[in-house]
């Protein structure tokens, strides 16, 4: 059974519609099929094919190209640092008087070798140049007897709960993490000691540290961004986690899980044209000079035009419906309760994207309908994610399984042989892992085992189950 899609007026790109090429992504109202293999974002929608053509597009394309590596790997760490350029700069302000914060926390999930590194220096170098243009203008005005202004400082990297406050303190909260490597990922799943921070950072609410020799330090807006490439290993244990789910943070991530292009990738390919990589260092540039509102001063408010206020309505008022047990965003309550919200956060991005004076313009329909784009792929990864995260231990722990059967289970196994030889695995885990193969016939059931137990003189307890592969070097037992 399919999902209903939401239907964006005069426009090729709503929910559920996607290229001609690619056939659009259902979404299953009812459980899974357990035997299907659910891996976050396998055969996931691409999320490059819903923006529009144009300058910023053409160099996700090229630098992917350039790379060998995923669009969307080069896409969402470019919006990475697009909002690194404007988060606490402005809010999206609704005709209701709503004002949505502008921070956006991404996730990227990619296999190891899928070349996250280069797509996160290629993405951060503009505004890394920044950085040193405005140290050394700020050196120059010290040695030249002026006062000299703070230096800019935007990323951090790992961080304890008091260096990470002090840190928003000295930056008055706008801070940005942009990392290739999930430690940050990690650090957050074994310990809540950081979340309200990110939570509150997310939202711009306020944050106060009381210390005991010397006044508490309080920050008014905080405006933290993420922007963290990991390998499924590390996303899964962030969306196991108790404590991340609990506070709700995983609602405000948006998670992407990256095709792989190992085995398909050419060699000595074109570097970016110099046009495409000067366009982008100048958006950014653009993006960074725009002046930071000061500590206590509201934020430029951002509005949607007419046309943008009446899709959006729309929109929010179907993703409302769509809450409701059995519905497409009833997989998890809390991430699509914010997704109108999130939907807001990329128009804006979008609109900063494509506006040589974002602020002073509003927002169009044609960013709120691009967004609507990115929100439906978002969507079907985030429900990926989710639905491995909650059941796909059994999954994990038959591939396991099969591995270890492979090696050392030539001539069968039992369940307590396999729970020996894995023995992080628990012995329910193991059998469902052995049920799961079963129903795939990976594995069968070896009946001459129980030709013992029809001997009448025979006494004890009747032998465990044993199990053979299917497959032995390729080909059927």
């Amino acid at each position: 059974m399919s999902r209903p899609p939401f239907i964006v007026p005069a426009g090729p790109i709503h929910l559920g519609h996607h290229e001609p090429s690619a056939p659009p992504m259902s979404m299953p109202w009812g459980p899974c099929d357990p035997t299907a293999d659910c891996r976050p974002g396998l055969g996931g929608v691409a999320l490059i094919n819903a923006l529009s053509v144009s300058p910023f597009k053409e160099f996700v394309q090229y630098a992917a190209h350039a790379l060998q590596a995923s669009e969307d790997l080069v896409l969402l760490n470019a919006f990475g640092a697009v909002n690194t350029a404007v988060n606490g700069k402005a809010e999206v302000v609704r005709r209701c008087g709503h004002r949505e914060p502008v921070s956006l926390y991404i996730a990227i999930v990619a296999d190891p070798g899928e070349r996250k590194s280069a797509a996160v220096k290629l993405a951060k170098a503009p505004v890394h140049h920044w950085v040193e243009r405005e140290r050394m203008k700020s050196s120059q005005e010290g040695s030249g007897g002026r006062t000299s202004r703070r230096s800019p400082r935007l990323y951090f990297q790992d961080s304890t709960a008091p260096a990470l406050k002090r840190v928003l303190g000295e930056t008055e909260g706008r801070l940005s993490c942009h990392e290739p490597e999930p430690g940050l990922l990690d650090m957050l799943a074994r310990s809540g000691n950081h979340l309200p921070l990110f939570c509150n950072g997310y939202d711009r609410e306020p944050i106060v540290v009381d210390r005991v020799n010397r006044p508490p330090m309080e920050i008014s807006a905080p405006a933290i961004s993420l922007c963290i490439s990991a390998q499924p290993e590390a996303a899964l244990r962030f969306a196991r986690s108790s404590h991340v789910r609990s506070s709700g943070m995983l609602a405000r991530f948006l998670f992407v899980r990256v095709p792989s292009l190992a085995g398909t990738r050419s060699v000595e390919l074109p570097p970016i044209p110099a046009h495409s990589l000067n366009h982008y260092a100048g958006l950014l540039s653009r993006l960074l000079n725009i002046p930071t509102p000061s500590q206590g001063e509201p934020p430029h408010a951002s509005e949607l035009d007419d046309d943008a206020e009446a899709l959006f309505a729309n929109f929010a008022r179907w993703a409302e419906c769509e809450l409701r047990a059995g519905r497409s965003l009833s997989f998890d309550v809390a991430w699509g309760a914010k997704l109108p919200g999130k939907v807001l956060r990329l128009a804006f991005l979008i609109h900063c994207i494509e506006r040589d004076d974002p602020f002073h313009s509003r927002i169009g329909a044609g960013a709120v309908r691009q967004a609507i784009g990115l929100a439906d792929a978002l969507t079907a990864h985030a429900w990926m994610l989710c639905w491995h995260a909650e059941h796909g231990e059994v999954q994990e722990a038959a591939e396991a399984v099969l591995r270890w059967a492979s090696t050392y289970g030539l001539q069968g196994f039992s369940v307590q042989d396999a729970q020996a030889g894995l023995p992080r695995y628990a012995r329910r885990q193991i059998q469902a892992a052995i049920d799961l193969l079963l129903q795939r016939r990976l594995v069968y059931e070896d009946l001459l085992a129980y030709s013992h137990q029809q001997e009448r003189s025979r006494r004890g307890r009747p032998r465990a189950p044993r199990f053979c592969l299917t497959f032995n070097g390729g080909s059927p037992r």
